[in-house]
């Protein structure tokens, strides 16, 4: 009857262990669903804010070297202003993220997905 297992031939007559383990995973099979593939424009649509992001920054990064140098900086300075955002990044985002995580306002806390 549909996949309700029928009794087998269990010491009592009823259901053995290893009939509802074969059950319970086919069941759970049955049950999963296929995410729906998203179309292009919705693709379009989610990337398009990442996309801008990325193009202003690599404005940014290729207009940064020569402001510096037209401030009379020297070259190894300035490439010492480009090591200042990645060893900031290192040492702090880990006690950003435990602060945040630890956090109590609704709006302040990091969720997993």
């Amino acid at each position: 009857i549909g996949d309700v297992p029928q009794p087998m031939n269990g010491a009592d007559g009823g259901f053995t262990s290893n009939d509802l383990k074969h059950t319970s995973i086919n069941n759970a099979k049955k049950k999963k669903r296929k995410k729906p593939l998203l179309s292009w424009w919705t693709m379009f649509r989610i990337s398009a804010v990442p996309i801008a992001v990325m193009n202003g920054w690599a404005m940014v990064d290729s207009l940064t070297m020569p402001w510096l140098f037209s401030l009379g900086i020297s070259s190894t300075l300035a490439n010492g202003v480009w090591l200042v955002n990645p060893l900031l990044s290192l040492f702090l985002q880990p006690f950003v993220a435990n602060w945040s995580d630890h956090c109590k306002s609704p709006l302040g806390r990091r969720r997993p997905f």
